[in-house]
């Protein structure tokens, strides 16, 4: 991709940025599906507006809400063996869950998704780590529409 420091780029500069044909960019073009400028016959479209668009194209959870345990994660210090690793996941799998419940919009009855989690954590961790949030009267539960919650009783 040329681009000498300008944060316009072509048709092509823009299909190499998005791992795609030049065919496949026109069309978009031409559906105006993508944030462009046509200058005469000629197509510019600024960097920082595909990479916005580009992230209204996302789906699934929202990143933003996994900042804190991606940090987390990569900055847990080198594993000494397996059994160390796997207790230091519990302990962030627990952290984690700890905060959330504190950060919840309902503090007097703190629920929050477990989805996110499974994201994160292997089924193994967050069955050992739910085993040991009991102690602390924290549980999971499933809702009617079959959705599971991580809740605190008091």
């Amino acid at each position: 991709m040329r681009n000498n420091g300008s944060d316009f780029m072509g048709i092509k500069e823009v299909a190499e940025f998005l791992n795609m044909s030049v065919q496949g960019i026109y069309g978009w073009v031409k559906e105006e599906r993508i944030p462009g400028f046509k200058i005469d016959n000629t197509w510019r479209f600024k960097r920082s507006e595909i990479e916005k668009w580009l992230e209204t194209k996302r789906v699934g959870p929202d990143p933003g809400s996994f900042n804190d345990a991606s940090e987390l994660l990569t900055n847990l210090p080198p594993f000494e063996d397996e059994f160390t690793q796997e207790k230091q996941q519990i302990e962030l799998f627990k952290k984690q869950i700890i905060e959330a419940l504190k950060n919840s919009p309902k503090p007097d009855k703190p629920v929050i998704s477990f989805k996110r989690f499974q994201d994160l954590f292997t089924k193994r961790i967050i069955e050992q780590g739910l085993k040991e949030l009991k102690e602390q009267n924290i549980f999971l539960k499933k809702d009617n529409a079959g959705q599971l919650y991580i809740y605190k009783k008091y």
